[in-house]
């Protein structure tokens, strides 16, 4: 097919997903060579060796990158695969980029995405590929997925949780959390118990707890909520409090064992 010049990575160092109609394929590989030149680490379905089934393989590579790109066009959001790429980067939690290359296309009520400002791109106002790459550079999101060295843009109004496990303990934190939390409340409701099990058992669960109801409430806002963005400001304020109830818990904790 298509793009035999272009690499397709398949180390285990964080790299891009390309989701993109194969109707579009003359510009999407020209923005591609590119963004190889660029030193960008990229995945697109020129990777699926022969004989293997193809939705099996796209999902693999989506549920391993650390972001993906979206060419959007009138013939993209008609696309069944596409759809199912965009379901399936958000249900994973991928860092995404939208790069709309025709105007005025109608997103489907089956497509939910992340449209923030720094996270989208226009091409079709400005469609030199080399101005797209441009473009597509400055997004911070993608700077884990490239060896090149790029003056990102200004996302000081975007969430960027660093390190990822960070991200992924936000991302899940209401499932581990759970198991502590009924445990303490068992002890505390039915027994009675306020001994130290209980506090081991509360101390990192309601932390926990608290993380996975504001990722999640976070990514409802970003969708549902034209306009919304969370500051650093915000995000640091959100940590502080979640570390002064810890701190406030393990003292009364202290005061427990002292009386």
């Amino acid at each position: 097919m298509a793009g035999q010049n272009i690499s397709v990575y398949r180390g285990n160092e964080p790299f891009v997903f390309i989701s993109y109609s194969h109707r579009d394929t003359d510009i999407v590989l020209q923005i591609l060579s590119k963004l190889q030149e660029k030193g960008f680490r990229i995945w697109f379905d020129a990777g699926i060796e022969v004989g293997t089934e193809w939705p099996a393989r796209i999902g693999v590579h989506i549920k391993r990158c650390a972001a993906a790109i979206f060419f959007i066009t009138k013939e993209y959001v008609k696309s069944h695969n596409c759809k199912r790429e965009v379901v399936e980067s958000i249900g994973y939690g991928v860092e995404t980029v939208n790069v709309f290359l025709e105007e005025d296309v109608v997103i489907p009520d089956d497509i939910e995405l992340d449209q923030r400002e720094e996270n989208t791109i226009l091409a079709w106002q400005d469609s030199d590929p080399d101005h797209i790459v441009e473009r597509i550079c400055k997004i911070e999101a993608l700077s884990d997925c490239t060896d090149g060295s790029f003056d990102y843009a200004d996302t000081t109004q975007d969430l960027t949780i660093k390190p990822k496990f960070l991200k992924y303990l936000m991302r899940f934190g209401i499932v581990p959390s759970l198991v502590p939390i009924l445990a303490a409340e068992y002890f505390r409701i039915f027994r009675g118990d306020w001994g130290p099990l209980y506090w081991i058992l509360a101390i990192p669960g309601y932390p926990l707890l608290g993380a996975g109801i504001f990722y999640y409430t976070d990514r409802f806002l970003r969708r549902t909520k034209k306009g919304y963005t969370l500051t650093k400001s915000i995000m640091a304020a959100l940590i502080i409090m979640t570390i002064a109830i810890a701190l406030i818990t393990g003292i009364l904790f202290m005061i427990k064992l002292a009386v």
